[in-house]
């Protein structure tokens, strides 16, 4: 590929590469997937053309990441199709809107989706969906794991928020989910978004002894959930639970109170990999947590409130 700016001013400035890497997805930017290549960009090239051993212009030059404010080796292109919708959208609308689906996601890790029953992690697993949005309305629930989105394989949760963006609003999409094992399809109506409402989160991996003291939620039976009074040393706390958090599920059980989050608990066996969704702050997000085989059933303890 080749780069064309003006780098420091100096005009007509023409630089070449290959492409590293297609779809890269940046902390900053939920909604491009960006060119990443190695030809050199500096200030000055933002803008210019990226174009490909055709002379076609591929992509527009974007940004670079570097720790000097000087090429370093790594620069970013926004892809043409992308810039011409954008184009578009101006010209029609005189702004520019993102599809928005109402979801809040993370990534499927390796031990999240055995809990799943997946042969290998993809797609993005909903952690929460705001309550009248077009998820909402859709029926999604927390739990479900979004294979994909109008026919495109969502392979990872950074995926997500680029395919939903760039759906038009008002269009209705399809979406392929897993629920508790079985694929099912749902339509959803994507709405406009004036912000990032798609956001994603990063999961933990555990890896050691689930040894926690739970209490029904203070708010009980108006508010569902089992308050974490206090963690032992153990898996739990090497996975990051930590006291003030709220369990409200054990793998697809609902934990309301004390009496089902023990239930939930003895269900799952010693050595079990136990999926937990969590709220801390009112954030939610899954945990995996895998029971040693040496462990007691139920090594948690428990306060009910009478």
């Amino acid at each position: 590929v080749m780069a064309v700016g003006s780098p420091f001013g100096l005009d007509y400035t023409a630089t070449q590469g290959i492409i590293s890497s297609l779809g890269r997805n940046l902390p900053n930017d939920h909604y491009t997937p960006f060119i990443q290549t190695d030809a050199a960009i500096n200030p000055g090239n933002s803008g210019g053309p990226l174009f490909n051993t055709k002379g076609e212009v591929i992509g527009i030059n974007s940004q670079i990441y570097t720790s000097t404010g000087s090429y370093a080796g790594v620069s970013f292109a926004i892809p043409i199709d992308l810039v011409m919708d954008v184009v578009a959208q101006i010209q029609t609308h005189g702004k520019v809107t993102h599809g928005w689906l109402g979801v809040q996601v993370q990534e499927v890790t390796p031990a999240l989706a055995k809990t799943f029953g997946m042969e290998k992690p993809e797609g993005a697993l909903v952690v929460d969906v705001v309550k009248g949005g077009p998820a909402d309305k859709a029926k999604l629930k927390s739990g479900d794991i979004i294979l994909a989105f109008n026919g495109k394989k969502v392979r990872s949760s950074s995926n997500l928020p680029m395919q939903v963006a760039r759906a038009n609003v008002g269009d209705k999409a399809e979406l392929l989910i897993l629920r508790k094992g079985k694929e099912k399809a749902l339509t959803v109506t994507i709405e406009a978004s004036d912000a990032d409402k798609t956001e994603t989160v990063t999961g933990s991996n555990a890896k050691n002894s689930l040894n926690v003291v739970v209490e029904n939620h203070p708010n009980y039976p108006k508010e569902k959930g089992v308050l974490v009074k206090n963690v032992g040393k153990g898996i739990a706390m090497t996975a990051g639970i930590r006291a003030g958090d709220i369990i409200v599920q054990i793998n697809n059980d609902d934990t309301d109170d004390v009496e089902s989050f023990k239930k939930a608990l003895e269900k799952t066996s010693d050595d079990a990999v136990i999926r937990l969704l969590v709220k801390r702050n009112g954030n939610p997000f899954f945990i995996a947590i895998t029971k040693p085989v040496d462990a007691p059933k139920d090594k948690s303890k428990t306060k009910g409130k009478k």
